[in-house]
């Protein structure tokens, strides 16, 4: 917090008390004494413990012996009420309990004012105001209540701005209201008894605000990557690296990929997104520090969209899968793309009846491994195909149980070279969006895939569940329950396509029921669970 003007005044440092936590240079009324002996009061002269209460904000690390304070982060140090202010050379006056600022643990306990000065841990750079020896905390209360802050101002004031790590330890001061050490009436001894509980010392770090600036939505020439800076929070302090999430706000399934992390403060974040819309962007930290949510414009992105279906196989069957072109093919010179599957559950058998409008697919543009199946493909020129169409078909044999499931999907595996790549005739590369489905083995003819979306953070209600349905007659019937919370049961929800999103979820277990069209004489019904 910012420093105030100390006014000089008779002698007298008059420090009035404002805001917590703002440093006050502790003010002396007569002059240190030459050794560090005390009289007997001051054997029973004790600033009291402390403990911690009320937090708010963000940090998951708000223990001692260091706390970590995101930024706006507050926490109340509560003191326990069993200090000793017997010392006060002067009773008309209110005692009281403040906090001394050091820049390591201290060591020194008093029993004088001027013992507790010569503690080599104690913070003076930048130097106290004249007649101050040392930084304490304004604000708070005498008995020794105070909120602690963190507004940015403490590492400006200190650190130049910079993130910093503070020690504090509760001490006696003779007068509250003005932050003194008053002199004793019979030698003038400034401070002659005074305590520092350094057993209770404990460290806070104060961190900055994570911010992300240089926001650019035209990174690429296809206008689906973006880029931003980032700074502050718990990377600046330690060199740790940001936890990025990208999401579409219309369909929050729907991500956009950090292409160069991991990043850490100072580094500009790179991104792509598989589709035009505006994304919502949150960054965090390992400490729980959060920047503002912003949101990224990308509608100027130009983008393909493939989807693979859902699907139920007996045991033992073959299944040929159509691979749609969803939209967005226009004018495409190239696609390389990857689709993964669970071989546990599938078996690869052939890829088929090809799209007669992409010039030379065939057999030759695919290359199947154990888990993935490449396709390559080059045309003489840019190709355009209507929304809709399919590209071709892939057949499995299931090999799995009844009950197995596999993810159908388009992904990449860098490592092994496996990437995802679609251009146009100017060797501009768009985005792209791959649909995923599921194929399951089963012997009934009503299933659905259940994949969640867990919330962002503890105890918010953004989480949510997505039901792909397979089989039986629609519509569907849907409800679920918390079982975590005990909550009632939500729905039913009617469904007349084949997928079904439930939002605004609070994290737990989830039972889901199923039910076809109610309207027939006996209809499927299907009970599972999924974890939000």
């Amino acid at each position: 917090m910012r420093p105030r003007l100390l006014l000089l005044f008779f002698g007298l440092i008059l420090l009035p008390n404002l805001q917590a936590q703002v440093p006050k240079g502790a003010a002396l009324e007569g002059k240190l004494s030459e050794g560090t002996a005390s009289r007997q009061a001051c054997a029973d002269q004790f600033a009291g413990t402390i403990g911690f209460a009320n937090f708010q904000g963000q940090s998951n690390d708000t223990q001692p012996d260091t706390l970590f304070l995101c930024f706006d982060d507050r926490i109340d140090i509560v003191h326990n009420g069993d200090a000793d202010l017997s010392g006060d050379p002067d009773p008309s006056s209110q005692p009281g309990i403040t906090y001394a600022f050091y820049q390591c643990p201290p060591s020194v306990s008093g029993p004088n004012l001027n013992a507790v000065v010569g503690d080599a841990c104690l913070l003076t750079n930048p130097p106290p105001p004249a007649g101050s020896d040392f930084w304490v905390a304004g604000g708070g209360t005498p008995a020794g209540d105070i909120t602690f802050h963190n507004d940015g101002s403490l590492q400006t004031f200190f650190n130049g701005g910079a993130p910093l790590l503070l020690w504090f330890a509760p001490i006696t001061i003779d007068d509250f209201s003005v932050l003194q050490y008053e002199a004793d009436p019979n030698t003038g001894e400034a401070g002659p008894c005074v305590n520092a509980n350094t057993a209770e010392a404990f460290a806070v770090v104060y961190l900055n605000e994570i911010t992300a600036t240089n926001r650019n939505v035209n990174a690429g020439l296809s206008g689906c990557r973006g880029s931003f800076l980032l700074q502050g929070g718990l990377p600046e302090w330690d060199g740790s690296v940001y936890d990025i999430r990208i999401e579409l706000v219309t369909d929050t399934t729907i991500q956009g990929e950090v292409v160069n992390g991991p990043l850490t403060h100072g580094q500009t974040a790179v991104f792509d997104v598989p589709t035009p819309g505006v994304y919502r962007v949150i960054v965090s930290d390992a400490m729980g520090c959060r920047a503002a949510t912003f949101f990224m414009d990308m509608s100027a992105c130009v983008s393909v969209t493939f989807e693979l279906p859902s699907a139920t196989v007996q045991p033992g069957d073959q299944i040929c899968l159509d691979v749609t072109n969803v939209e967005g093919f226009l004018d495409i010179q190239s696609v390389q793309v990857n689709i993964f599957w669970d071989d546990a559950v599938l078996q690869f058998d052939q890829v088929q009846n090809f799209n007669p409008n992409l010039q030379g697919l065939g057999p030759g543009n695919f290359n199947a491994l154990d888990t993935v199946l490449v396709m390559t493909w080059n045309g003489p020129s840019g190709e355009n195909l209507p929304d809709g169409d399919l590209l071709f078909q892939i057949c499995f044999t299931a090999v799995g149980q009844v009950g197995d499931c596999s993810p159908l999907f388009f992904g990449e595996d860098p490592a092994n070279f496996l990437v995802t790549e679609i251009s146009n005739s100017n060797n501009d590369l768009l985005g792209f969006l791959g649909l995923a489905g599921t194929v399951c083995i089963s012997n009934t003819t009503l299933f659905a895939s259940l994949s969640q979306d867990s919330v962002r953070c503890h105890g918010e209600a953004n989480g949510s569940f997505t039901a792909q349905i397979v089989g039986g007659q629609p519509p569907y019937e849907i409800s679920w329950q918390n079982l975590t919370t005990g909550a009632p049961v939500q729905g039913p929800a009617t469904v007349g396509g084949s997928t079904f999103t439930a939002g605004n979820l609070t994290a737990g277990t989830y039972a889901v029921t199923i039910t076809d069209d109610p309207a027939q004489p006996m209809p499927n019904v299907l009970l599972d669970t999924v974890e939000v």
